[in-house]
């Protein structure tokens, strides 16, 4: 693995081990239901079984499911409590890291040496990225992924920490039409329903954001 894919791999499995552990307690109940429901609905793997892969559902099941009154995730959770159950600070800021992304719509550039060069149409900037996956795709395919900052500063490399997928069909102008036809408000891009596959060589499904 890329040494900051690996950084942020071993992040995740500490999550999840966190995660199975709290969502057993009474306090975490409302997440335990959801998250299993939705895990139940969508069984995530990949196409064509599912139209969700594992990558995608985990970092939505702990950084983007929010629940109970103040609408927390797992994540925020963890950086609530995290000094208070021993987790190393190391740790605590890749959750923080890990909790500030989200999902967004990119257009390929193109590669640099090993390195995939990603616009977000939303916000109109360029990452210089690892796909964890492997798949760098081609140029001017319309990618729906999570991508992470550096952990730490190692060097200037971001990372896609989920399998890409590959949007048909659209175009970057198609997108940058609807987002600008959309109010400016904060820089969280809307929700969708879309049409898309996890890599060329698999058949199109739909897709629910939820």
């Amino acid at each position: 693995m890329h040494p900051s894919h690996a950084i942020y791999v071993s992040t995740q499995n500490l999550v999840s081990y966190l995660a199975e552990n709290l969502s057993l307690l009474h306090e975490l109940e409302e997440y335990h239901n959801i998250a299993g429901q939705a895990e139940d609905e969508y069984m995530p793997g990949y196409p064509p079984m599912s139209p969700l892969t594992t990558s995608y559902f985990t970092h939505w099941a702990f950084f983007d499911l929010r629940f109970g009154k103040d609408r927390e995730t797992i994540g925020t959770s963890l950086l609530d409590i995290g000094s208070e159950i021993g987790i190393h600070k190391g740790y605590i800021e890749l959750i923080r890291l890990l909790q500030k992304s989200r999902i967004g719509l990119y257009s390929h550039q193109g590669l640099e040496g090993k390195s995939v060069l990603l616009y977000e149409i939303f916000t109109k900037r360029q990452y210089r990225c690892h796909v964890g996956s492997g798949y760098t795709g081609r140029k001017n395919e319309i990618w729906f992924v999570r991508v992470t900052p550096p952990p730490f500063g190692l060097d200037d490399t971001n990372i896609v920490i989920m399998t890409p997928y590959i949007m048909i069909e659209t175009l970057k102008e198609d997108w940058e039409d609807y987002f600008n036809s959309l109010p400016r408000i904060g820089i969280d891009p809307p929700f969708f329903v879309i049409i898309c596959r996890s890599s060329p060589s698999e058949a199109s499904s739909h897709l629910i954001i939820p």
